[in-house]
C-alpha cells in the first residue's frame, strides 16, 4: 500500500491521467495532431485521440518516432528509442534492451542528445535496469551520433522529478563523464563549472561536447 501511495504522489508528467493537446510524429514522417496521454516510460503503447472527448486510440510504441506538448508555456517533447545499461561490474561492455522506451527530451544536440525517465517507484529503479528501487528516481541516457540507443548516464534519487533540482559537480558525475566520453573529448570535465552545471543541469555536458570536442 505504501508503494502505491508514494506512486500516485510522485506521478510527474509523464504519468498524468489526462488528455493533453499534441502532435504524434511516426516513424514513416507523418503527424497525427490531436490529444494524447503522455506515456511512462515503461509504456508500451500511447493513448491518442483526434478530439478531446472521442475514440481512444492505441498507438504502438514501435510505430511512433516522438511526442511533442506544451506544458505550462514550454515545449515538451518525448522520444521512443532503445536504451542500454553498462553490465554490472564491467563498464566495457553494454546491454541494449530488446524493446523501446519512452525518454523526454532534455537537450538534443548536433552530435548527441540528453534524456530522462523518471519513476515515481518502479521495478526498474535501479543504474542497471533491472534493480529494485521503493524511491522516487530520475533516470539520464546518452545517444550518440550515429548510435541507435541511448545509453544510461546517471540517476538522481529522491528529487520529485521535473528536473527542477541542482546539480553539483561531484565525483560520481566526473566518474560518468569520463566513462561516457573519455576517448573521444578527454577534458569534457574539466570545462565544467559549479555555476553552469547548477543553473544548466545535464544540458551542459550536450552543449560543451558539441562546442569543443571532436
Amino acid at each position: 500500500m505504501r508503494k502505491i501511495l508514494l506512486f500516485l504522489l510522485l506521478l510527474p508528467l509523464c504519468a498524468m491521467a489526462r488528455f493533453m493537446e499534441g502532435t504524434v510524429t511516426m516513424n514513416d514522417g507523418n503527424t497525427k495532431k490531436g490529444y494524447l496521454e503522455i506515456p511512462a516510460y515503461l509504456d508500451k503503447n500511447v493513448s491518442y485521440r483526434t478530439e478531446e472527448k472521442g475514440k481512444t486510440q492505441k498507438l504502438s510504441i514501435n510505430d511512433v518516432a516522438s511526442i511533442d506538448i506544451v506544458h505550462k508555456g514550454k515545449p515538451v517533447k518525448f522520444v521512443s528509442t532503445y536504451v542500454a545499461f553498462f553490465k554490472l561490474f564491467n563498464t566495457s561492455e553494454i546491454k541494449v534492451e530488446k524493446r523501446k522506451f519512452w525518454l523526454e527530451v532534455i537537450k538534443e544536440g548536433k552530435r548527441c542528445s540528453m534524456y530522462a525517465a523518471y519513476s515515481g517507484w518502479s521495478p526498474a529503479a535501479g543504474p542497471n535496469g533491472f534493480a529494485n528501487a521503493d524511491v522516487e528516481n530520475e533516470k539520464y541516457f546518452i545517444k550518440k551520433e550515429g548510435v541507435d540507443y541511448a545509453l544510461y548516464f546517471y540517476m538522481v534519487l529522491g528529487k520529485g522529478g521535473g528536473h527542477s533540482f541542482k546539480l553539483k559537480k561531484t565525483k560520481s558525475i566526473q566518474k560518468e563523464v569520463n566513462l561516457h566520453f573519455g576517448k573521444d573529448c578527454p577534458g569534457l570535465f574539466d570545462l565544467i563549472t559549479v555555476e553552469d552545471l547548477a543553473e544548466k543541469g545535464f544540458s551542459l555536458i550536450v552543449d560543451l561536447y558539441d562546442e569543443n570536442c571532436k
